[in-house]
């Protein structure tokens, strides 16, 4: 396995557990206390961030141009599903709000990687 995939695959891992797993209380974490005067802020920002990391990794696969957006809708299709899982789930809340925020993330990734998302396949490797 090429190990831009195994990156993007650990990445997609991570991040899926991070969203379906159960969160501490502010309170337990270091700097709890600016976290829960902020907590809105910071949630909405990790959601950015992750989703544009998460962008940016699948914009580094190399694919070729007919499968990108496959993996665009790929991306998409993760937000909705996760937010979808939290739902169901005791310890989380889903919103629709929050894929708003992933899909804000997964357009900044896409305008910080644009040379990879645009590329041609000429310039893949072979």
């Amino acid at each position: 396995m090429n190990s831009r995939w195994l990156v993007w695959l650990l990445f997609f891992a991570a991040w899926t557990v991070a969203l379906t797993a159960p969160v501490p209380s502010a309170e337990e974490l270091p700097l709890g206390e600016l976290l829960v005067t902020r907590r809105v802020l910071v949630a909405k920002a990790v959601h950015i961030a992750a989703y544009a990391l998460f962008a940016i990794l699948t914009g580094w696969l190399r694919v070729a141009s007919r499968w990108r957006p496959l993996l665009m809708f790929f991306l998409m299709l993760h937000a909705v599903a996760t937010e979808f899982v939290q739902l169901h789930l005791s310890y989380r809340t889903g919103t629709l709000g929050d894929v708003l925020f992933d899909c804000l993330g997964i357009a900044v990734g896409c305008g910080l990687s644009w040379p990879w998302w645009l590329r041609e396949d000429s310039r893949l490797p072979g």
